[in-house]
């Protein structure tokens, strides 16, 4: 798992993620994955949970990346499909394992009406949740730390801190070995309409 959390504000939209990759078998990791996916400039997916889901979505939308002005619709549209292709397409061996994915997934940007929009959707354990419509949200790396990152997202958030986000993935990853100290961050310009995509260490 990782941390992701999401906040729309007057003037910007922001995504941000940690870069860690866990393999829960053996309890290696490694820090180098960006879990932010820019399709344009006004439209950004951070992922969490099993990575086998991001990639999937990746390979679907960056063929058609050239020819589609991706909109928010058109995310949900590719989760969708790739929920029934694992719950549907499958061997009943593999539905098995597909019930205890957990991936989520937080889709920030314009929407096909040219409206800002933030969007959170999950894969819990072979049941779709969402799109459901949100203003901010933090998605804990496990169910034993989702109090305490609440808290520090809250608090950072309140701060008024321009790197209150920064501070939250690191303050998490103190309580979390799921979690690491660097990341990125997507933020959306909704004056402009115009995103940039920084990393932090």
């Amino acid at each position: 798992m990782s941390v992701t959390m999401a906040y729309m504000s007057e003037n910007n939209i922001y995504l941000c993620a940690d870069n860690r990759r866990s393999n829960p078998e053996d309890g290696s990791f490694c820090d180098d994955v960006t879990k932010i996916v820019v399709l344009n400039d006004h439209l950004a997916v951070a992922c969490s949970g099993y990575y086998g889901v991001q990639l999937l979505f990746e390979k679907l939308v960056n063929e058609y990346k050239e020819q589609i002005d991706f909109r928010a619709e058109d995310v949900i549209f590719r989760f969708k499909t790739i929920y029934r292709m694992h719950k549907y397409s499958l061997s009943s061996k593999k539905r098995r394992g597909f019930k205890e994915i957990v991936a989520r997934f937080l889709i920030a940007g314009k929407d096909r009406n040219d409206q800002d929009c933030l969007v959170v959707m999950s894969f819990l354990k072979g049941v779709l949740e969402g799109p459901h419509a949100i203003q901010k949200i933090i998605l804990p790396p496990t169910d034993d730390c989702v109090e305490d990152c609440k808290r520090i997202f809250v608090q950072n958030l309140h701060s008024g801190d321009r790197s209150c986000f920064q501070k939250t993935v690191k303050e998490v990853s103190k309580i979390s070995p799921a979690v690491s100290p660097s990341g990125d961050i997507w933020i959306f310009d909704r004056k402009n309409g115009c995103s940039t995509m920084q990393h932090f260490e």
